[in-house]
């Protein structure tokens, strides 16, 4: 009797242990010295990003908790989407979306819609671009635009937490921040 119950247990523990990611082993250049927790990882509580490696376990398992955001790991910084260089995910480092290239320039600005309220505290859009903010246009657009009539038009809705050419990386910031914008200084 004691030979099958060992048997049973010592499967159960082969089971869980091999559902529990092996997390120290994620570190990347994005994420130095830490756990990079790409969305492919699959977390169970929907956290993507830079996490120690002392707490990454803890943070990847368990009720679903994080969606697209930070907010449920005080600490863990903004969540950004990069499009300059693939990174998706929370994390301190405010330039993580900078590239050794320049940023794209800025169209002329274009007349059209304008800001239908002032951006929060602690930040803005680049000169020469407006703030549209979620629920304002119908193609999904969220962001600083100065290409109103191309990005927010009344077409279907085609951005889904993604920026058009020329419109930098989606941001969702501590400072309250949310959508595209070519300023890769928005969250700090």
């Amino acid at each position: 009797m004691h030979f099958f119950t060992s048997v049973f247990v010592a499967t159960c523990v082969l089971s869980v242990a091999s559902a529990v990611p092996t997390l120290t082993e994620r570190s990347s250049a994005q994420c130095p010295g830490m756990s990079h927790l790409k969305p492919e990882h699959g977390c169970s509580s929907g956290f993507v990003g830079c996490v120690e490696y002392a707490k990454a376990s803890e943070v990847c398992n368990g009720p679903k908790r994080f969606y697209n955001d930070c907010s449920a790991l005080p600490g863990s910084g903004s969540f950004y989407r990069c499009a300059s260089n693939g990174f998706i995910g929370c994390t301190t480092n405010a330039n993580i979306c900078a590239t050794s290239s320049a940023p794209p320039s800025n169209p002329p600005p274009t007349t059209g819609n304008a800001p239908t309220s002032p951006p929060a505290a602690g930040w803005s859009c680049p000169p020469g671009t407006w703030y549209a903010k979620k629920s304002e246009c119908p193609s999904g657009f969220v962001g600083c635009t100065s290409q109103s009539p191309q990005v927010c038009d009344n077409g279907p809705q085609r951005y889904f937490g993604s920026c058009p050419p020329n419109h930098g990386n989606y941001y969702n910031c501590a400072n309250g921040f949310v959508g595209c914008t070519t300023n890769t200084a928005i969250c700090g």
